[in-house]
Parts: structure tokens; C-alpha cells; sequence
């Protein structure tokens, strides 16, 4: 049985709320009843991309660090538009990462892979990075802290092709200029030698849509609060930036399909 779960868009709570963690209970509860009605061999869980949202965070503003310290300010490695202090850089990400996993929602989502694993045939995870948990292609110590919280995950992937299922799978923002940096890096960083958009070399490029969920979007509920703007005012914000960024619902389950290929694409979160 395969399940596909996308933009859950996990974050450290600042600038964001979380889903409501009784939400992974009931998402635990029917995915184990589903593959106990269709006596599934198998179950393979993909999260599809941005589960873990590593921008959407006030940490730099809350941290009073300089526009030169951050990811996307100082002088930037050519080959990933990243600030060259990459050791600096990693420290931040991990931090934002920590918190995130000790949230309420993220503590839940923990729980309720632990008990898939329990309850459902050779279960597994897949997890597809999306444009939001790109960071992840820059710093190996990311994927090794969400494996340790998680040790369901079998490995990250900039796609899936299950041809026992039919699928290939993707998050979907390469097709977006302002989350995926190919283009960037084809025409700005390194002009003469030019990549493919599904390359190792485009996805560890940093998009200007990271840099702008943090600093103008993030920067706007963070600047809100510290001016006293009433509270309601400050959470219709947040609701409005997160408008967009809905957390996907599971696709339906699904059996292995016998000579049939379904390609599912995601539009950009």
C-alpha cells in the first residue's frame, strides 16, 4: 500500500502554527485500518516535500544577526548562492531544526510513525525534499538529526519512482523559478556551465523564495509583534501567509498497478 502525504510544512511555532497534533493520531489510526482492510504485504509512507519548514522562521531577527550572517547574506558560495560561512550557516539550520522537532506537532508526528511501524507490514518512509526543507541537499548533519528523530526514513530523494505503484513523484517546485534554483544558477553563479533542473548541482542552489519567507514574510509577523500590534491582528498575518502553504491532504492509498504508470506532480508550496 502506498501513501503520499506533502507540505505539512512543520515549523519551530514562531511565525507559523502547526497543525493540530490529534491530527497525526487520526492519520495514524487510518492508514493501520486501511492496510488491515485490503491485508496489505506492504506499506510505504513518501512524505512529498516540505514536511519540516526550515525558512518559515523569525530565528535570524530573534537572533539579531546581521543581514552579512545569514544564509542568503556575506559573500556567497558560486555554487549554491549560500552565504561561504557554510559552518555558521549549518549551526543556525540545525538550531531551527531542534526546536521544530521538539514541538508538540512534530513530537506527534514522531509518535504516530513509531506506531505505523508497529502496526503495519514492512512499513517504510520515503521522503522527498521539497522547496522549504531544501537546506537539506547543503547539510547531511540536517537529514542525520531527522533520521535520528525519525529512523523510519529510509533515505531523502529529489524524486520518487515507484514502478510497482505506477508513480513518479515529485514536490513540484522546480517549475517555479522563485523556489528552485536552476535557473539561478545557469544564468548568474556559474554561467558557463550549465546544469539540468533535476541535477544534484541545481537543487543545492538556494531559491530567492527561502530568503523571502524568512525575511518579508516571517519579517512581517516578527516586526508586528515587537511594534504591539494587537494580537489579533498579528494572527489574521499569520493566517494570510499561510494561506498559500495549506498542509496537502494523504492521497488515497493505493495497490500496486500492473502496467498502468501514473506521474503525479505537484504544483509549487
Amino acid at each position: 500500500m502506498l501513501v503520499l502525504v506533502s507540505d505539512l510544512h512543520l515549523t519551530d511555532e514562531r511565525t507559523a502554527r502547526n497543525v493540530n497534533p490529534e491530527a497525526f493520531k487520526l492519520f495514524g489510526a487510518e492508514v493501520a485500518a486501511t492496510a488491515r482492510k485490503r491485508g496489505a504485504r506492504e506499506t510505504t509512507l513518501v512524505l512529498l516535500g516540505d514536511i519540516i519548514d526550515l525558512v518559515r522562521t523569525d530565528y535570524w531577527l530573534r537572533q539579531r544577526l546581521s543581514p552579512d550572517e545569514r544564509p542568503w547574506g556575506g559573500k556567497l558560495d558560486p555554487k549554491t548562492g549560500m552565504n561561504s560561512d557554510s559552518k555558521a550557516i549549518e549551526r543556525q539550520f540545525l538550531t531551527i531544526l531542534q526546536d521544530i522537532l521538539r514541538s508538540p506537532t512534530a513530537q506527534q508526528f514522531i509518535i504516530t510513525l513509531t506506531e505505523l511501524e508497529r502496526t503495519c507490514p514492512a512499513f517504510s518512509v520515503r521522503y522527498v525534499v521539497g522547496n522549504h526543507d531544501r537546506v537539506l541537499w547543503n547539510f547531511p548533519a540536517l537529514q542525520a538529526e531527522i533520521k535520528r528523530a525519525m529512523p523510519q526514513i529510509a533515505g531523502f530523494a529529489p524524486s520518487l519512482e515507484l514502478e510497482e505503484y505506477g508513480v513518479v513523484a515529485r514536490h513540484g517546485h522546480e517549475w517555479d523559478l522563485n523556489c528552485h534554483g536552476w535557473e539561478f544558477r545557469n544564468k548568474v553563479l556559474q554561467p558557463r556551465e550549465n546544469v539540468g533542473r533535476f541535477s544534484e548541482e541545481a537543487y543545492r542552489v538556494m531559491a530567492i523564495g527561502e530568503a523571502v519567507t524568512a525575511e518579508l514574510m516571517g519579517g512581517l509577523i516578527y516586526h508586528a509583534a515587537q511594534l504591539g500590534t494587537q494580537p489579533a491582528i498579528v494572527e489574521q498575518l499569520d493566517a494570510e501567509e499561510r494561506h498559500g502553504e495549506r498542509a496537502a491532504p494523504a492521497s488515497p492509498a493505493r495497490e500496486p498497478a500492473s502496467g498502468r504508470q501514473v506521474r503525479s506532480r505537484r504544483t509549487l508550496g
